[in-house]
This record gives structure tokens, sequence and C-alpha cells, in this order.
């Protein structure tokens, strides 16, 4: 404790030697409040804000419940609460003996500009922070306490740079959340990009906070003016760890993990199992068939972290550039590619559910280029190479060439590729059972025979593909004479 002119100021030791007659540094103090943030970590210590840049930019080690400043959350799914435990025991202060002439033994310290207040009184006694913690699940509710606090070198520059660090610190938790799920666990791809995020913002936290430390003992003894942390934050600004390009980075991850969380759900209900080693699986085939719900995306390179390599190592910039994608398009998941994949999710289910040939089912990820978002592979026993599984296309209305009292001809439909097989398929019209009539290759009509007299039937094509897979026609009416 300090007394220049009228006002006394307090503050926390934090494990550092205080006498008394030492010189200090000294600032503001500020309330209590009970949140993880660092603003609020600092209140509840009574930490003011010139002390809380020192911490930031790692110059002073603290010990003791002061270390509760670093015991930060890992994720957004820790729930906190933090008891503060506050006690004094013993009070000593500066007396008239110890000014004395001859008590002062190093007068030359008066000269040494660093020191701007003299400990005139010690408060002894003890703060303890307990803190418990738990993880919960992504379905149930975390509950926050928020408190406020108010801070004091500009404070404008006070609280950009306190935002900085958040941010970071933020990015970094979203990481290590985005790690955990389903989809970073099973495809080696999308944990890349999420772990050489996290990587980056922890390496650019390290290097930002060394530059803290060297310009805030220069700022504060006047050597260098308050101009250079603005420069330092502006820095920040143009660089590619600023807040909003993480935060929309990680919103962009964050939705392709719940987009593939979601198909990974939906493929495992209908009974496809994970698979990362393909040729291993292919190997243990045997007779059946293999069908792979396939993601050829995930190794998609993303414009923000080449240019997050290129800042840490500038040695590498013309390694990085070549791997920059031409667009600035922030995510693989655009609106046609989730068509897609919806597209390619029920056909994969429709295939599990039927009773086609020996076939196992499975789902993986491979980085194809020229069919983005995903794709059925079809492995088929005996061949040595998988194909894109395309369904045969719906077939076209069928066309009645003539009508009669028991019989009906139709032009048969040119067929897609992807055909198989076609079928012709009709039924009285109040039933409810088709009967199916398949039709040759090169047969240019179908002829229905034995039907009723003046009866009504409905009519449509049925298309057949690889594994059974089928694609009906829209039905059509007809009445016999």
């Amino acid at each position: 404790m300090a007394t220049v002119g009228v006002n006394v100021i307090e503050t926390a030791a934090l494990g550092r030697p205080f006498q008394l007659g030492k010189l200090t540094p000294i600032n503001t103090n500020f309330r209590v409040t009970a949140s993880d943030s660092i603003e609020d970590k600092s209140s509840l210590l009574n930490i003011d804000s010139s002390l809380k840049l020192s911490l930031l930019g790692g110059l002073v080690n603290v010990r003791g419940a002061a270390k509760y400043l670093n015991n930060t959350k890992t994720s957004f799914r820790q729930q906190r609460l933090t008891l503060h435990y506050h006690s004094t025991c013993r009070f000593k202060e500066l007396t008239m003996n110890h000014l004395a002439a001859e008590n002062i033994i190093y007068p030359e310290v008066f000269y040494n500009d660093a020191a701007t207040h003299v400990v005139t009184a010690v408060l002894y006694g003890a703060d303890a922070c307990f803190v418990f913690d738990r993880e919960v699940s992504a379905d149930e509710e975390i509950k926050t306490v928020e408190g406020e606090a108010k801070k004091h070198i500009s404070m404008d520059l006070i609280i950009k740079t306190e935002s900085v660090i958040e941010s970071l610190n933020t990015a970094e938790m979203k990481c290590r959340d985005l790690l955990k799920d389903s989809p970073a666990l099973t495809f080696t791809e999308f944990q890349n990009k999420i772990l050489q995020m996290k990587q980056n913002c922890y390496k650019y936290k390290l290097r930002l906070m060394k530059r803290l430390g060297s310009l805030l003992p220069n700022i504060r003894g006047d050597v260098m003016k308050e101009t250079e942390l603005n420069d330092l934050l502006q820095e920040h600004d143009e660089s590619p760890f600023r807040g909003r390009d993480l935060t929309e980075w990680l919103k962009e991850r964050e939705r392709e993990s719940e987009i593939i969380k979601s198909v990974l759900r939906q493929l495992k209900d209908a009974g496809a199992q994970e698979e990362v080693n393909l040729d291993a699986v292919w190997m243990d085939l045997g007779d059946e068939n293999l069908v792979c719900y396939t993601f050829t995306s995930l190794d998609w390179t993303d414009v923000l972290l080449p240019k997050q390599t290129t800042y840490l190592n500038p040695s590498t910039k013309g390694e990085t550039d070549e791997n920059h994608p031409d667009s600035e398009q922030k995510s693989w998941l655009s609106s046609n590619v989730m068509k897609k994949i919806r597209r390619n999710v029920e056909i994969f289910k429709k295939l599990s559910s039927k009773d086609h040939k020996p076939a196992r089912f499975i789902v993986s990820s491979r980085e194809m280029e020229n069919n983005p978002g995903s794709c059925i592979l079809l492995y088929e026993h005996g061949c040595d190479e998988a194909v894109c599984f395309i369904p045969p296309s719906k077939p076209v209305c069928p066309v009645t060439e003539e009508v009669r009292e028991n019989t009906v001809v139709l032009k048969v439909p040119p067929l897609c590729p992807d055909t198989v097989e076609l079928r012709l398929l009709y039924k009285l019209k109040q039933d409810s059972v088709w009967t199916s009539k398949p039709v040759m290759k090169n047969q240019n009509t179908v002829t229905l025979t034995d039907l009723r007299s003046e009866t009504e039937y409905e009519i449509r094509w049925e298309a057949v593909g690889k594994l059974n897979y089928t694609t009906h026609g829209d039905v059509i009416r007809v009445t016999t004479e």
C-alpha cells in the first residue's frame, strides 16, 4: 500500500516480493465478479489494468492463488464455478524511523525512473480460489454467470488487447470442441484442418504475448509511446488472425461438422459402418459387393489456413501460395453440394433397406475434385476398381400406340446408360399389387395381353439399375375397349 498526496492505492501481490519501503509501479483497482473471462478474473483478484497487461505479456510469473488467472476453461462444454476466499491476518506500515536518513541504505534507488511509488504498508492475508469444473454433453444447457469490471493505460487499448487475447482463447476452445465431435474423430482430413487452426492460434498468441511483454515496460518507462501498442493492435487487425476472420472460419467448420454429424447419424441408422482403411475392407469382402457413402471434399483447402501459415512462416510463402485456392469461397458446402449430399443419403438409405445382391455398407472419405461433396462408390465383386454409383433416370411417361378390347401396345422409351433393365408395370385401378413385364433389349414396343375389356388400368415404367436399385416413372390410366 502506498500514499501519493491523498491517494491510497491497493494492489494484489500475486506472489511478488513486497517489503516496506520497496519502490514499485502501481495503478488502480477493480470490483469483484465471478466469470471465466480475463477481465473478470483479474477483477476477482484485485488486479489493475496495467498489471493485467503485464500478465498477458508474460512479464509477471504468478504463484499461489494467482495461478487461477492462467487456469482457463478448455471447452465451451465445460461448466465452471469459482469460489474465491479472502482472509487478512496482519497489517504493517511504514513509520518515521524507516524514513530517517541514517536508515536509508540505498539512496540511489530514488533516482531510478522505473519506480513511481513507495510501499508504505503491507496487509498480510491470503486469497484462495477453488475451481469446480464439470464437462457437459452437447445436449445439456450451460448456465453462465456474467459480471462487469472497468479498467484503466489508455482504456481503449486495454480493452482491445484483452479482446484480442480473448478471441484467440475462444478460437482454441472451439477447436477443442470440434476435435471431440464425431466428424473430426471419424475423418482425419477434417481433424487435420481443425488441429492446424488450433496450433496456428496458439503459436500466434505466444508471439503476440512476447511482443506485448517487450512493449509494456518501455511504454511505462516512457521509452516508447503508447502508439507502439496501438500499432501492434493495428497489425493484428490486418493479420489472418483477426477476430472476425477466426469467427467466420470457425462458424463454417461448425456448420460442416453439424452437417457431417447428421449424415453420419442417418447412415449409421441405415446400417453403415465407419471405415478408414478401404483396402483392408475390400480384401476381406469375399463374395459381397461394397457400397461406400464417400465424402469427397473434406480435404478441401480454404483461404485462411494457408494465409496463416505464410504469416507465421514468411519463408514458406512460395510453397503455401501454390496451395491457395483460386476463389474466396469459405466452405465446400455450397447449396448445390448440400442438395447432392441429401440426394446421395436418400439413395444410400434406399439401397441398404432393400433385398439387393449381397453387399456391405460403409461410410468413408476420399478426395475427388471432379465429384464435390459426396458420392456413392460401388466396389463390385470381381472388379478391381470402384465406380461411382448413379441411379437410373426416371423413365418417361408411357405412350400407347394401340388400345384394343384385351390388349394394349406401348412404345418402349429410350434408356439411360445407368439402366440395367426396363420393366413395364400394370394393374387394375382398384388393385394395390403391380404386375411386372420385362422388356427385352432392342424391343421397340411392349404388348399387354389378356386384359379385361372396358376396364381401366394403371401403367408405368420401372427402370432397374445396379444392385437392383429401381426408379419408377409416372402413371397413366388406360381403358380397354
